[in-house]
């Protein structure tokens, strides 16, 4: 279905609107949502264009980047610039006293970088000497499993490895059960749902209390 829609809007609207045209908000928005999914499934085509819009030796260039490729330009910069994005990431990390939007920059820049450090930054989440607040570890958590499917996938092992860890560290059961909700959310090919059925379904997956009821709705797709 994502694979259809994505090939309609591209027939139908494009990857890269016509700046000098006014279009419907909706078409706009559309194309926003679409690319962002198209580019975090690798479709080339949505990549291209956003090498188009965004990739520019010159700093001059593109310095007003329409809101509805910026998702798309975000991740397919993110790809070009692993090492980049690792010694930002490692940067800003290291200073335990960054604001939380300053932490959340720090979360988003990581998931851009290799599955090896995503899944150190998770492990700092739940950590006795974490340098996050509790806050931050949820939107960390979050911002890993939306970044892209291989992200998601190691943040699916991630909480069916640490499920208590997670509860005790994320701020208990109500945060718990919002991260697998997300989860869930972005569960978005046919094996990484059925890796999160069955994960949710196990009588050993450890999720107690209000967490243990709103896995199975979420595996239900009731949100």
């Amino acid at each position: 279905m994502v694979r259809r829609t994505i090939g309609a809007v591209e027939n139908e609207l494009g990857f890269s609107p016509k700046l000098s045209l006014s279009e419907p908000v909706m078409d706009s928005l559309t194309r926003g949502l679409v690319m962002e999914h198209a580019c975090k499934a690798n479709y080339q085509p949505c990549i291209a264009a956003a090498v188009d819009m965004f990739y520019d030796s010159d700093n001059n260039v593109n310095t007003a980047i329409p809101h509805d490729i910026r998702p798309g330009g975000v991740l397919y910069y993110g790809q070009r610039s692993r090492s980049r994005s690792n010694r930002c990431a490692r940067k800003t990390s290291g200073n335990r006293h960054q604001s939380i939007r300053a932490s959340c920059y720090i979360g988003i820049s990581c998931l851009l970088a290799d599955g090896d450090y995503v899944n150190r930054l998770l492990e700092e989440t739940i950590a006795a000497n974490s340098p996050y607040l509790t806050e931050e570890r949820v939107k960390i958590f979050i911002a890993v499993a939306e970044s892209s499917y291989e992200n998601a996938r190691i943040a699916l092992e991630f909480i069916s490895r640490r499920t208590n860890e997670i509860r005790n560290m994320y701020g208990g059961a109500a945060k718990l059960e919002e991260v697998i909700f997300v989860l869930a959310d972005n569960m978005a090919n046919a094996d990484l749902s059925t890796d999160f059925r069955v994960w949710i379904q196990s009588q050993n997956n450890n999720l107690d209390g209000s967490a243990g009821r709103g896995g199975p709705r979420a595996a239900a797709g009731e949100h």
